[in-house]
């Protein structure tokens, strides 16, 4: 999920931190995400929340606003321009 233009050492930082976490850790989490997706349950979630959502992503991928408003109260992304460390 890295941008080509993402740098080196930040990468290699992200990773080594990744890799440092029991892979159970990871595993259980991305297994419940995915579930969520796949049975419908995250939009039924999201459709609980009752306050203004806010995220903060990158302009790596596009925002599907229609998609999470739909799902959502309130929806709202903050789009930060990925760019390198120099």
């Amino acid at each position: 999920m890295f941008s080509p233009r993402t740098d080196t050492r930040l990468r290699e930082w992200i990773l080594s931190d990744i890799f440092a976490a029991p892979p159970a850790v990871a595993l259980s989490a991305i297994n419940e995400m995915m579930a969520q997706y796949v049975t419908g349950e995250a939009s039924r979630i999201f459709e609980q929340i009752r306050i203004p959502v806010i995220t903060v992503n990158g302009d790596l991928w596009p925002v599907n606003y229609e998609g999470n408003r739909r799902h959502m109260f309130s929806y709202r992304a903050i789009v930060i321009k990925v760019r390198t460390i120099s």
